[in-house]
């Protein structure tokens, strides 16, 4: 039996002068084909500009696109989960200054004759429940808005692919 090299994948690279010196040609045998790609060479030290420029360019337009779809699709869900997401990042920050606030009163009042002022920290503390309970609101309805946001825009792309 002869062994035939129908759908076999042979590389090699060709030493030939090209164009650009940071690519190269390799050819791949397939059955009687004889398919040439060129691969670009990649180096560190080899830092092309331009097309950092223009990658970077390609990738705002898409983001652009991304995001005025979502405004056109669902607005205000866009506005609300915008809100949240700065909610939460202030969330700590709030969180850390009324402990801070609950620590300075227990300090002050430990180092004066009169004592703990009861009612500045029971008025810290509840600010500081009510604070809490209000955020863990908001992060599970944020969680709710963003899965309809999500559903939206999942249908919107396959609606869009099905048409395309």
């Amino acid at each position: 039996m002869g062994s035939a090299n129908t759908g076999s994948t042979v590389c090699s690279t060709d030493e030939k002068p090209k164009r650009s010196p940071r690519t190269r040609i390799e050819t791949l045998h397939l059955g009687v084909y004889r398919v040439m790609i060129e691969k670009r060479i990649s180096s560190t030290f080899a830092f092309d500009f331009t097309k950092t420029m223009e990658s970077w360019r390609g990738g705002i337009r898409v983001l652009t696109k991304l995001v005025e779809d979502i405004v056109r699709i669902a607005p205000a869900l866009l506005l609300i989960v915008a809100l949240v997401k700065v909610w939460e990042s202030h969330e700590e920050v709030v969180l850390l200054s009324l402990e801070n606030r609950i620590l300075r009163i227990i300090e002050t009042g430990l180092s004066s004759k009169d004592g703990i002022a009861a009612r500045a920290l029971i008025m810290t503390v509840l600010s500081r429940i009510i604070f809490v309970v209000c955020s863990s609101l908001m992060n599970h309805w944020s969680r709710d808005v963003q899965s309809r946001v999500r559903t939206k825009v999942l249908h919107h792309y396959d609606d869009f692919l099905l048409i395309g």
